[in-house]
């Protein structure tokens, strides 16, 4: 009984492994979806099923919208409607800055999302950057870090001012994120952001504290040991520092432009990060940012997305000592 017992462990080990061979790590085995994130080596367990967080709106408030629609949707995205003092229900936001298109995140081919209430914006510094289905916004930021830049439209975007007069609600997403759910659901997320306390919804991390989430960094090489030191060392001298604070993934951020809780805490994690001082990681900061004002996210027990490592560039995303000036290197030699 005992040698079927492990017989079986083992075919059902045999099993998950070739699902992560086959389905690029994402696993789908007994009504279980298991998303595994390479960066940090974890796993985040859910069953499959609809994403509790993105609940569909109830029939009398899709009615209603519905009854508000065109009959017909456009075809291209546009900021016509905001120019008529109509903003759009959530607008999806992508970034991906280098030295040319062949090296940066390839963008998902949104266009059959397209959706009246829906914008989708990506911010680039390459003008012949393929990114089809999205309105681009070509961008010379003052960085000399391209990550940097990249960061700049996710957590600052709402100071764009197509952003600014277009959405209502800003969700940004990774480059090789998929979003996997209704637009009606990612509707409803966004109006329930809107109506919340900070203006701002993120999945929980399972790091638990900023020195494990540096271990984590190190380890899957998307920092350098300098730039971790010199942010550890202006961490603990902050008074209010606390290795262990509540954790959130950066990948994926919904949020309200005009929250001033919000506002507030994007305006304080960029006024260090932009220095360009310290780790170029972002999620690190930003944990303290909230833990600085205290801000609790609405929790996304779920997300709505699905990852696409086949179109993530940048080697991947694994950074070294190349990467602390590239953006101000690469302008010199243009």
């Amino acid at each position: 009984m005992r040698r079927f017992g492990t017989s079986i462990l083992y075919a059902a080990l045999a099993l998950l492994a070739l699902a992560m061979v086959y389905d690029d790590m994402h696993i789908n085995l007994l009504g279980f979806y298991v998303n595994y994130d390479l960066d940090y080596t974890q796993y985040y367990m859910n069953t499959s099923g609809r994403n509790l967080d993105f609940e569909e709106e109830s029939s009398e408030e899709l009615s209603e919208e519905t009854s508000k629609e065109s009959s017909k949707k456009s075809s291209e995205v546009s900021v016509e409607e905001s120019a008529n003092g109509k903003k759009k229900e959530v607008c999806f936001v992508n970034s991906s800055f280098g030295k040319s298109k062949d090296e940066l995140d390839k963008s998902l081919d949104v266009t059959s999302m397209h959706d009246e209430k829906v914008g989708f914006f990506f911010f680039t510094n390459v003008k012949d950057l393929k990114t089809p289905g999205w309105e681009k916004i070509v961008l010379e930021l003052p960085y000399k870090r391209f990550i940097t830049q990249s960061r700049w439209a996710k957590f600052m975007a709402w100071k764009d001012p197509t952003i600014a007069k277009s959405c209502k609600a800003v969700f940004y997403f990774d480059v090789s994120d998929s979003p996997k759910l209704t637009t009606e659901q990612y509707i409803s997320a966004a109006k329930k952001c809107r109506s919340s306390e900070f203006g701002l919804t993120q999945a929980k991390h399972m790091a638990g504290s900023i020195t494990q989430e540096f271990k984590n960094i190190l380890n899957a090489h998307k920092d350098i040991q300098k730039n971790v030191d010199a942010s550890m060392k202006w961490f603990k001298k902050q008074p209010d520092y606390k290795d262990e604070v509540k954790s959130f993934r950066n990948d994926q951020i919904l949020y309200d432009p005009e929250n001033v809780h919000f506002q507030k805490a994007a305006e304080f994690f960029w006024e260090r990060y932009s220095l360009e001082l310290d780790s170029w990681r972002d999620q690190p900061l930003w944990w303290y940012t909230l833990h600085h004002f205290n801000i609790i996210p609405q929790n996304l027990e779920r997300l709505g997305f699905n990852y696409d490592f086949k179109r993530m560039g940048h080697g991947g995303h694994k950074y070294g000592e190349d990467n602390a000036n590239d953006a101000l290197v690469a302008k010199k030699v243009i």
